[in-house]
This record gives structure tokens, sequence and C-alpha cells, in this order.
């Protein structure tokens, strides 16, 4: 997993390469967001959830994170960032296939937890 900021993370998944999109805010502190990503992710693995579930989910919370200031009053609570999982579709991009060029976008159901095609 490569995490790349505002422009979400790359992880490596069943043989390709899934770019997971961070939320759209407004950027008011982004200290901390790497931690709330961190456990996010940790956590939602740690349920057993597949590691683009992960991912996503950990996207939206360091999302919402650095669109606040401080560290300890940025960390979004569960509720709120299952309020924006609840809201609607990320979409990812799959890149893989044979040649490594081939482009495939999918909605990613966050409401539903998989990639739809």
């Amino acid at each position: 997993m490569l995490t790349l900021g505002a422009e979400g993370a790359l992880i490596w998944h069943q043989g390709q390469d899934i770019r997971v999109l961070a939320l759209s805010v407004e950027t008011v502190d982004t200290t901390g967001a790497g931690d709330v990503f961190n456990g996010i992710f940790a956590a939602k693995l740690a349920r057993g959830e597949s590691l683009p579930q992960a991912a996503y989910k950990a996207c939206v919370g360091a999302s919402l994170s650095v669109s606040r200031q401080g560290v300890i009053p940025a960390i979004p609570a569960v509720d709120e960032v299952n309020l924006r999982l609840e809201g609607g579709t990320q979409s990812a991009q799959m890149l893989g296939g044979s040649s490594g060029k081939e482009v495939i976008t999918r909605a990613f159901d966050s409401r539903h937890g998989h990639c739809r095609g």
C-alpha cells in the first residue's frame, strides 16, 4: 500500500493495482491524517474487511480529519465515517491486465463494500 495524501491510496490486491480516491474536502490541517488512515486501515483489516474496503474507509476517515484543525479534535468518530460511507459511491481505478496498460474504472459501492463493474 502507498498512501498518496489528497490523491487517496494505491494498493495491490488480487494481482491488480487499485487506486482508491480520497474524498474532496477543504484542507485545514493535515497533521495526524496519516495516523487516522493507518488506525482505520488496521482496525478494518483486523475485523476481516478486504484490503480495498479497509483502504477506502481509511481514506474517508483521513479526508474528514484534514478538514479540521488539530490532531485529537480532528479524529472523526466512527458514526461520522459511517455516515459519509452511506452517502454514495467512490470511484476506484484498477490498473492491470496482461500488458499492465489496461485501465478499468469501477465504482466502489461503499454501502456494500465491494467493487462493482
